[in-house]
C-alpha cells in the first residue's frame, strides 16, 4: 500500500469539502505519518487516530485507517514521496525563502511559495516548468520555510484557486500580493511569538 497516494486521497477529500473540519483533521493526521522520522510506535499512533476519527465518517465513504493498518502491521506498504516535494519533507532544512510572485498571465492572482533555491533560480525554474513570465514581488529568508508555507496556506485556503490547473501551479490565490505579504508577515510574527 503506497502510504503518500492515500493521504493524497484523503486530502483531496478534505479540500472538496473546506468546512468538513472531520475530513481536515483525517487529512492532518494522515501527513504527521511522514513527519515522524520512521519511528515505528508514532507511526501506529496516527494511524490509530486515523481509525478513531473515521468513526464520524458516513459509511458511505471510504474509511482508510484499518487498510493502512493492516499494511503498515504487515510490513506491505511504502512511504515514498514524489521527488519534487520531497526536500519538503526533510527535517535537516532549517534555512530557505518565502515568497510571492504575480503573472500577466494570472491578473488578479498572487502565488504563494517557498524555496531552497535562490529567488532568481525559483522565478527561472517556474517559468521553464509552466511556460509563462512570473514576477517576484517579495521574498525573505526564514528558518523552516515549508512549515511557514503551510500556515499561511491554510490561512488563505478560502482564496485558492480553484479552477482546472492541470498541468500548472496550484499555489496561487485570488488576493492581492499586499494582503499575501501581509498574511506571511502576521504569520511569521505569531510563530515567533510562539516559540518564546
Amino acid at each position: 500500500m503506497d502510504l503518500y497516494k492515500t493521504y493524497k486521497l484523503m486530502k483531496q477529500r478534505a479540500k472538496r469539502q473546506p468546512g468538513n473540519q472531520l475530513a481536515s483533521k483525517l487529512s492532518d493526521t494522515a501527513r504527521e505519518i511522514f513527519y515522524q522520522n520512521g519511528n515505528q510506535k508514532a507511526i501506529r499512533q496516527k494511524i490509530q487516530t486515523i481509525i478513531a476519527l473515521e468513526k464520524g465518517l458516513p459509511l458511505h465513504l471510504k474509511h482508510y485507517g484499518q487498510e493502512i493498518l493492516n499494511a503498515f502491521e504487515s510490513g506491505n506498504y511504502s512511504m515514498d514521496r514524489p521527488y519534487a516535494i520531497r526536500h519538503r519533507f526533510d527535517g535537516n532544512i532549517k534555512t530557505g525563502l518565502i515568497y510571492t510572485m504575480t503573472s500577466p498571465a494570472r491578473m488578479g492572482e498572487t502565488k504563494l511559495g517557498a524555496t531552497t533555491l535562490s529567488i532568481r533560480e525559483r522565478a527561472k525554474c517556474y517559468k521553464s516548468k509552466y511556460g509563462y513570465p512570473v514576477e517576484v514581488e517579495n521574498w525573505k529568508e526564514v528558518s523552516k520555510p515549508f512549515e511557514l508555507e503551510e500556515a499561511v496556506a491554510q490561512k488563505m485556503s478560502e482564496f485558492r484557486v480553484c479552477r482546472n490547473t492541470s498541468g500548472d501551479s496550484i499555489e496561487w490565490y485570488c488576493l492581492p500580493e499586499d494582503q499575501v505579504w501581509k498574511v506571511i508577515a502576521n504569520t511569521l510574527a505569531e510563530k515567533l511569538v510562539n516559540q518564546l
